[in-house]
């Protein structure tokens, strides 16, 4: 089951869970994203998402009560399912080495932006919004920790750069999700090849 928001004046809190699909909220979110990506933030009016999502102004105003309630609402939610799908089996792979557990959690990358290329993009987008909030972003971050958390580790074995976690994840996953835009801009087929030069490059850009 997925989460939902609860909104509160310009900040958007998380609380008890019940599946999306049970009211209009899935609906709009996934009118947004398509709507989004298609024609831009700024270029998508509420009354268009509305027509999109075929429900009443009222209705998206109740769940969102301004365009930008729906944007932290947006941004978490592919956040969550992004981190659901990076992290889904790294659990099984807790006693596996730093490398091991970065080249599964990049490895999972590539797979979501080939499977989800308009979800990818458009999330890396809101991620870099001038006004998005920084406590929506932080909330954001932690659906990530775990990756975090496999970066400090190699970095108490000296086998990962120093610096800052969230530098060091982000640069990565740059590299990586470049690559991959190129590729599939390009119609170019990734191969295991290229999958295993791209994850390379990767580690070769944070390990010591």
């Amino acid at each position: 089951m997925l989460k939902i928001w609860n909104v509160h004046s310009n900040t958007i809190t998380l609380h008890h869970q019940i599946k999306m699909s049970s009211n209009k909220k899935e609906d709009i979110i996934r009118a947004t994203i398509k709507l989004f990506y298609e024609k831009g933030l700024a270029a998508t009016p509420m009354s268009a998402i509305a027509k999109e999502a075929n429900v009443g102004m009222g209705t998206i105003y109740n769940y969102f009560p301004t365009k930008e309630n729906l944007i932290q609402a947006l941004f978490l939610y592919l956040k969550e399912k992004q981190a659901q799908y990076v992290l889904l089996e790294i659990e099984k792979h807790r006693d596996s080495s730093v490398k091991m557990k970065l080249m599964l959690v990049w490895n999972r990358i590539i797979d979501y932006y080939v499977h989800y290329t308009e979800e990818a993009i458009l999330l890396e987008q809101l991620t870099f919004l001038p006004n998005l909030d920084e406590a929506i972003q932080a909330q954001g971050r932690e659906y990530f920790g775990e990756v975090f958390k496999i970066f400090a580790q190699g970095q108490q074995e000296e086998i990962v750069k120093k610096g800052s976690l969230q530098q060091l994840a982000y640069f990565a996953k740059g590299g990586l999700a470049n690559n991959i835009k190129y590729f599939i801009a390009n119609s170019i087929e990734i191969t295991p090849e290229i999958r295993q030069l791209i994850l390379q490059c990767a580690w070769d850009a944070v390990r010591c």
